[in-house]
């Protein structure tokens, strides 16, 4: 169960984080208007640690449901404090280097999530995941990667036409490596009826 919910989520996980690198000054823009650009750079540090939570959240309730919550717990007490104590560094320097405090907050959390991830793979019991769960995330990030390049190289585009252009890019590119498959279209059709 936890490898069917997994490829699906990774897609999801790496087209939110692809979007929100992409599309952080315009959705900042659009909300709280042109003066809040250092929200979006911090919007876009945080992209990374999107992706992150994604798996962490589906391997967080694997564990609670297999019965390891309490080893699941330690490892969410080290990295709210692996978190914590990265911030009391990270936060200054960056202030100092980039007028934007603000990175080192989500740069903290980002590799705290790091921490949940290694510990919570630790924690599942054998033949949870298999290599197919590796393969699949490798296409997630590559998916993720093709759709950046794109972006890279063509000139800066409208965002009404950016974003769909976004999430067809990323829909073609995770079809073409193999992470969206016909099965996933099918199940998608009978969630709308």
């Amino acid at each position: 169960e936890v490898q069917t919910a997994l490829r699906p989520l990774l897609w999801l996980g790496a087209l939110g984080a692809t979007g929100t690198f992409l599309f952080a000054d315009t959705a900042v823009s659009l909300i709280y208007g042109p003066g809040f650009t250092p929200a979006a750079t911090i919007l876009k540090v945080y992209a990374p640690a999107l992706f992150l939570v994604f798996i962490d959240i589906l391997l967080g309730n694997t564990l609670y449901a297999a019965g390891a919550a309490v080893g699941f717990a330690v490892v969410l007490t080290l990295k709210v404090l692996v978190s914590a104590g990265l911030s009391v560094v990270l936060v200054p320097i960056l202030q100092a280097r980039t007028e934007n405090g603000g990175i080192g907050i989500v740069l903290s959390f980002g590799l705290s999530e790091l921490v949940v991830l290694s510990g919570a793979l630790m924690l599942l019991p054998r033949g949870t995941l298999t290599r197919a769960a590796a393969v699949d995330s490798v296409r997630a990030l590559a998916s993720a990667g093709l759709t950046l390049l794109l972006f890279w190289a063509i000139p800066s585009l409208n965002p009404w036409l950016g974003i769909p252009l976004c999430l067809f890019a990323f829909s073609l590119a995770s079809w073409a490596l193999g992470l969206m498959r016909w099965q996933d279209l099918r199940s998608l059709q009978s969630v709308f009826r």
